[in-house]
């Protein structure tokens, strides 16, 4: 049991780790080297986590899933993006006219013209786990076949529609994206299962030395992505065919999710961050509703913030999800459980 909890534990620190990364982020060019690096992961990392337990169940109807999963997620994203279209709209003193583009983009949901650029996520992912259950009750819950289906839908957004795929997203609730990231959902499905079954007191010593010099390898690479850049590796290696650069992206995007994994591990005793990662849904769907509140309340009492430099980038991606872990989520989850998904 106490096995079983902790490994629940760390996934909600991964998932910490990735709220955190997409909050600084959004910092961008204030954030110094962190904005180019973090996009190198974080988006994947979501769609990789989101993988995880996810089942076949035969005795649940496509329909079934579906309506969960829309309460789930897509409840919360037009409760949250229209709340926060509210206050942007007052705070802007926006008449009707200027306020019905962000409605309709709010149904659209597409990545880029939202009025809360992070909440793109929700459907996108919406679509990713219905594609991914659909690909399930096809191969009757076979992964390597599942995997296959997702790795045909990351071909096609990568080949037939690169233009309005990852690039330049276009369509309803974000489908082309949700083509592109369902091979990190199912990459994460399989993953986790090895992890389920993964016992390292039981490898050889050779596989232990290996299992060991990967981890060291996989901190070492994400470091120097970090000071490099992924660019850095694409020149050192002499790839220039499309195909060996698409496969060369994934695999250093999953290395770094790996080293993200190790991290999370690492910090699982902190039971903070794993209370936090049970609530990246509602930070990513207020982020902008919540660094409005917070940034007008520091400046109202004449406390200005200068988010030049990661270090200021960091601490007030801190300030901003540890104290709405502590105030709005709980208040939302107390008095409006509904509209966020929590019944």
């Amino acid at each position: 049991m106490k096995k079983s909890i902790e490994r629940i534990d760390w996934v909600d620190v991964l998932k910490f780790l990735g709220i955190f990364a997409i909050y600084l982020g959004h910092f961008a060019d204030s954030a110094g080297k962190f904005y180019p690096f973090v996009f190198e992961y974080h988006v994947a990392l979501f769609f990789f986590v989101s993988g995880f337990f996810l089942k076949y169940k035969k005795e649940e109807r496509y329909i079934e899933f579906a309506i969960k999963k829309f309460k789930r997620l897509m409840i919360p994203y037009f409760s949250l993006t229209f709340l926060y279209l509210i206050i942007y709209s007052s705070q802007n003193n926006f008449d009707v006219s200027a306020v019905l583009p962000f409605i309709k983009n709010i149904f659209l949901g597409v990545r880029n013209t939202l009025v809360v650029g992070s909440a793109w996520f929700i459907p996108c992912l919406f679509i990713a786990l219905l594609m991914f259950d659909g690909f399930m009750r096809i191969f009757k819950g076979n992964k390597l076949g599942v995997l296959f289906c997702s790795i045909v839908c990351f071909l096609i957004s990568m080949y037939l529609f690169p233009v309005i795929g990852i690039s330049i997203p276009s369509l309803f609730w974000n489908i082309d994206s949700a083509f592109y990231y369902i091979i990190y959902v199912a990459l994460g499905n399989v993953f986790y299962s090895c992890i389920e079954k993964f016992d390292f007191e039981k490898l050889s010593n050779q596989l232990k030395y290996l299992y060991i010099n990967f981890n060291i390898f996989s901190i070492l690479f994400t470091i120097a992505v970090y000071f490099k850049g992924s660019n850095y590796f694409i020149n050192f290696l002499h790839i220039s065919n499309s195909l060996g650069l698409t496969i060369l992206y994934v695999v250093k995007t999953l290395i770094m999710i790996y080293a993200n994994v190790l991290l999370a591990k690492s910090l699982v005793h902190i039971p903070v961050l794993s209370k936090i990662g049970k609530d990246t849904l509602y930070l990513c769907g207020i982020e902008g509703l919540w660094k409005i509140t917070v940034f007008s309340i520091m400046a109202s009492i004449g406390l200005y913030v200068n988010f030049e430099g990661p270090l200021y980038a960091i601490s007030c991606t801190a300030i901003l999800i540890f104290s709405a872990s502590y105030t709005i989520i709980p208040f939302l989850k107390k008095y409006f459980s509904k509209l966020i998904g929590e019944n």
